[in-house]
């Protein structure tokens, strides 16, 4: 028995030894990613279909220094995909590419901070343009952007602003079909983040009444909304209370993009919209 426990402690040593000196393990290299490489420069670790990559693009404000063309022309690009029956009259593209416009822009670091005023007659267009554009900004991203669509009353909501915001909604397509991101609740006014999985009422295209009774409803729905990208139409500017344009700064908070559009007919220098204006 000693015999063969002494020769069992020699083995043991042995093999520590043998380990000791063996040459270590060969490290295996990680293997280098594949990337994919798309128009406008950009690559990606799978393939983007053209209208996705329009949407990236946009997301990014893809500068040409980069190979893109700028948020306004991949806006054009991804719009004429999805809605290619629309006209672009000068009007609209005035306008399309104000909303684009960086130079007008705060920008600090991953945060951009815009702010455009629209004023004009009657039938120019103003509602026109801005759901439009609200529509097709946030289904960029519909599941981390809200857009929140203010008007004096219910009524004068659907007939303006909301009326293009719904048409669009119904009417996008996708490789020549319909194709819908949410889901419209037309009687609320509102289009919610939606897939398969679940339904995201944080996240969509929201139209709130805030004048007469409907200002503090309103205030407090507004101070309970917040989202990485937010974006606030205020069409008859005017004639909106104060207390409206007091919450939208707590619609900043958390935001890496936040966009404010004020639409209205010129009437005064010291009303909400004149104020914005001058």
């Amino acid at each position: 028995m000693p015999v063969h426990r002494g020769r069992q402690a020699h083995d043991e040593r042995r093999r520590e030894e043998e380990m000791i000196d063996a040459p270590p393990a060969p490290v295996e290299q990680p293997q280098e990613a594949t990337l994919f490489k798309h128009r406008y420069g950009v690559e990606a670790p799978v393939p983007i279909p053209p209208i996705e990559l329009e949407h990236v693009c946009f997301l990014r404000r893809w500068p040409t220094e980069k190979g893109g063309l700028g948020r306004y022309r991949h806006f054009r690009n991804m719009t004429k995909m999805i809605w290619p029956e629309v006209q672009w009259n000068p009007w609209l593209c005035d306008q399309i590419r104000e909303l684009c416009n960086d130079d007008t822009a705060v920008i600090t670091g991953d945060v951009y901070i815009k702010t455009v005023s629209m004023t004009g007659a009657a039938a120019a267009g103003k509602s026109f343009a801005s759901g439009f554009f609200a529509v097709a900004w946030w289904r960029c991203a519909p599941m981390e952007s809200c857009v929140v669509v203010c008007s004096t009353q219910k009524d004068m909501l659907k007939k303006r602003v909301w009326d293009p915001i719904s048409n669009f909604h119904v009417t996008a397509t996708n490789r020549g079909k319909l194709h819908q991101v949410g889901r419209l609740i037309d009687s609320r006014t509102k289009i919610v983040w939606e897939d398969a999985l679940r339904s995201d009422e944080k996240h969509g295209i929201f139209g709130l009444a805030v004048a007469g009774g409907e200002t503090m409803k309103a205030v407090q729905e507004i101070k309970g909304i917040h989202a990485r990208r937010v974006m606030v139409i205020v069409d008859e500017a005017e004639a909106t209370p104060e207390a409206i344009f007091e919450a939208i700064p707590n619609l900043r908070k958390g935001c890496n993009e936040f966009i404010l559009v004020v639409l209205g007919n010129s009437v005064s220098h010291m009303d909400p919209h004149g104020i914005i204006c001058t």
